[in-house]
C-alpha cells in the first residue's frame, strides 16, 4: 500500500470535506478512503450493504438503510464513511461510519468519532469475516500514515468477540495506545430453550412473584396474547402503533417520544421500511384481547436480533407490559424463529431487561490514538481518572455509616422504564 499524502487543516469545514474526499491510501491490495456520505455512489451502497451481509459480527447501526435514514431526516448531518475496498474485486472489506471533529476545550485535537446518535447502540464498525486481519491492518495502516486526524473514538463497541480481539492484535503490532475509559456489561438473551418460564426462573423470588402477579393483573382485563409482526416494505400498520404507544408513555410527557419530533418519525418511517424490505424489522405485540397494549420495535442482522424501542399503555402499568413484552418476544423467537439465535438488549446498566435476560456481554467506550500529542494526553487523562478514582474511593470510605450517600455507587445509570 502507498503512503497517501498528507490532509491539512483547510480554512474551513467545506476545504475539510474537500480533502476527506481526497485522502485515500491506494495499493496494489486495498485501497482506504473517508469520504462524507453524501459523496457516495450507488454502487457504493450496493458494496456496503452486501458487505453488511459478510460481516463477521452484523450490527445495523452501521448499514447504509440506517445511517441514510438518520442523515435524511436531519438527526445528524455530517457523516464521513471509511471503507476498506479490495483493488483486484472493487469488494468491500470495511466500513466505519464516524464524524470529524475539530478540537475544543476538552478535546484539543481534531479525531474521528463513531457515530453519535440517541438511536445508534453499537458502533463496531462491518467488517467482512473472510479478510478480518486484513481489512483492520490496511485502515490501521492509513490512519497512521495520514496527518489529519490524531486518533479514533468509539462510544459502544464490544470488548470481547473475533473482531475485538482482531483490534487488540493488530493495533498491539501497530504499537497504537488504547484507552479503555469506560467498560460495562449489557443485558443479553440466548434463545435456544428461551420460554417464559425458563425466563422467569432466572429472576429473583420476589422478582418472579411481582411478575406472576402483574400478569394475573393484566388476565384480568382479557385473554393475554403475543404475536410477532414481520411487516413488508409497504405494511405500516405495526409501525404506526408502536408510535402510537411510545408516545403514550413518559417518553411522550417529556417529548422525547419518537413521534414528538417530526424528524425523528421521518426517520423511524424510512428507517423501520427499508428494513421491512429485507423482512427484517419484527414488532412483537403484547396484546389484550384485541387491544395492543405493548410493542417491541426489533431489528435483526445476521443471527442476532437487536432490541431498538420500546412502547407500552400506561392504563395497563399495573401489569408491567414492558417486562412482558420482553419475556413473550423471546419465547415467541425461540419457538418461531430457529434461524435468530439471541437479542441484545441495546440497553443501558441497571436496566429493568437485565432481570430476564439469560446472559451478559462486556461492551467499552475507547478511543484509538496514533499521533505522539494524542498518545501523551491519552496518558494524562488516565492518570487524572485514576487519581478521581482514588480520591472518590477514600471520601466513601470516610463517609458515615448513617449517611446517604455512603453506599451509593459513583456512576448510577438511571434504569430503563419497563
Amino acid at each position: 500500500m502507498n503512503e497517501p499524502g498528507p490532509i491539512l487543516c483547510g480554512d474551513s469545514i467545506a476545504s475539510i470535506r474537500d480533502e476527506l474526499a481526497q485522502g485515500c491510501a491506494a495499493g496494489t491490495s486495498t485501497s482506504v478512503a473517508v469520504r462524507p456520505l453524501s459523496l457516495l455512489r450507488e454502487s457504493d451502497f450496493r458494496d456496503w450493504r452486501d458487505l453488511a451481509r459478510r460481516a463477521v459480527e452484523p450490527n445495523p447501526f452501521q448499514e447504509p438503510q440506517f445511517i441514510t435514514a438518520l442523515q435524511e431526516a436531519g438527526v445528524v448531518s455530517s457523516l464521513n464513511v471509511l471503507s476498506v475496498v479490495d483493488d483486484s474485486s472493487g469488494q468491500w472489506l470495511a466500513a466505519g461510519v464516524f464524524e470529524v471533529c475539530l478540537p475544543s476545550l476538552t478535546r484539543p485535537l481534531p479525531h474521528l468519532r463513531s457515530l453519535s446518535s440517541r438511536y445508534s447502540f453499537l458502533d463496531s464498525p462491518l467488517v467482512h469475516r473472510d479478510h478480518l486481519p486484513r481489512a483492520l491492518e490496511s485502515a490501521l495502516r492509513y490512519l497512521q500514515r495520514q496527518r489529519w486526524w490524531h486518533g479514533a473514538r468509539f462510544r459502544v463497541v464490544k470488548s470481547e468477540g473475533p473482531q475485538a480481539a482482531e483490534w487488540s492484535r493488530q493495533t498491539k503490532n501497530a504499537g497504537l495506545a488504547i484507552d479503555r475509559d469506560r467498560t460495562w456489561r449489557r443485558a443479553v438473551t440466548h434463545l435456544a430453550g428461551a420460554d417464559a418460564d425458563a425466563l422467569l426462573s432466572r429472576c429473583s423470588r420476589s422478582r418472579r412473584k411481582s411478575l406472576l402477579r402483574a400478569r394475573r393483573s393484566l388476565e384480568a382485563s382479557g385473554p393475554v396474547s403475543h404475536r410477532l409482526v414481520v411487516p413488508g416494505p409497504h405494511d405500516s400498520r405495526a409501525r404506526e402503533e408502536f408510535l402510537r404507544l411510545e408516545a403514550l408513555g413518559w417518553k411522550g410527557g417529556t417529548g422525547t417520544a419518537i413521534a414528538s419530533s417530526q424528524s425523528d418519525s421521518q426517520f423511524f418511517r424510512n428507517m423501520t421500511e427499508q428494513f421491512a424490505a429485507d423482512r427484517r424489522v419484527i414488532f412483537g405485540e403484547l396484546l389484550v384481547g384485541d387491544r395492543v397494549i405493548a410493542s417491541t420495535c426489533n431489528l435483526v442482522a445476521g443471527t442476532t436480533v437487536f432490541a431498538f424501542k420500546l412502547g407500552w399503555d400506561p392504563e395497563f402499568a399495573r401489569g408491567n407490559p414492558g417486562h412482558w413484552a420482553e419475556i413473550e418476544l423471546a419465547a415467541a423467537l425461540a419457538r418461531e424463529r430457529p434461524d435468530l439465535e439471541r437479542i441484545d438488549s441495546c440497553s443501558q446498566p441497571g436496566s429493568y431487561v437485565e432481570a430476564v435476560s439469560t446472559s451478559s456481554q462486556a461492551m467499552e467506550s475507547s478511543v484509538c490514538v496514533w499521533s505522539r500529542r494524542a498518545t501523551a494526553l491519552c496518558e494524562l487523562r488516565r492518570q487524572f481518572r485514576v487519581i478521581r478514582s482514588g480520591w472518590w474511593a477514600a471520601a466513601r470510605s470516610e463517609a458515615p455509616a448513617d449517611s446517604p450517600d455512603a453506599n451509593a455507587p459513583i456512576a448510577a445509570t438511571r434504569p430503563s422504564q419497563p
